[in-house]
């Protein structure tokens, strides 16, 4: 058994908005060297075009994707009896103040979060070094609503342990 509960975005719902914005660009890139290539009078065949949208698709799609899911596959909130983790940053949750779903005002990124089930969990603390509270954002986690009333949970039971209240 375990001694933590891990936390970590949903991949595929960081990728699949970005490659889907960014192959309607390599779309738009290409159609538009095609138009250059045309109006130049320089012969395009099919192979051309191929060769084209293949260069356009791995540098404009997947490289950027590489290096995104390359960044979020190492964002991992780690949940221990007594404390939050992540980037060897550490909360204890005596210094949590507050624990809720973030409301997203944009439309795509609702909806994106609807087909996911994804959404942002916001814990509120407050950080001795600068003297104020912070927000921490856990992005694109799954069931967002189950994982707030979780953490909400996990901070309860070590606080009713100590005799504290959230």
């Amino acid at each position: 058994m375990t001694d933590y509960y891990l936390v970590k975005p949903n991949l595929t719902r960081v990728i699949f908005p970005n490659s889907l914005f960014l192959f309607l660009l390599c779309l738009v890139l290409t159609l538009g060297i095609i138009i250059n290539l045309s109006l130049f009078d320089i012969a395009t065949d099919m192979t051309i075009i191929f060769i084209i949208f293949a260069i356009c698709f791995c540098f404009v799609v997947l490289f950027p994707n590489y290096l995104k899911y390359n960044i979020y596959n190492k964002i991992l909130f780690y949940f221990y009896q007594d404390k939050l983790m992540f980037n060897s940053f550490v909360i204890p949750y005596d210094k949590i103040i507050n624990v809720y779903r973030k409301k997203e005002l944009s439309p795509m990124k609702n909806i994106f979060d609807s087909i996911f089930n994804t959404g942002t969990v916001v814990i509120e603390m407050f950080d001795d070094q600068i003297g104020q509270n912070r927000l921490v954002e856990l992005e694109d986690v799954n069931s967002p609503n189950e994982m707030t009333n979780y953490i909400i949970q996990i901070i309860s039971r070590y606080r009713n342990i100590r005799g504290e209240s959230l």
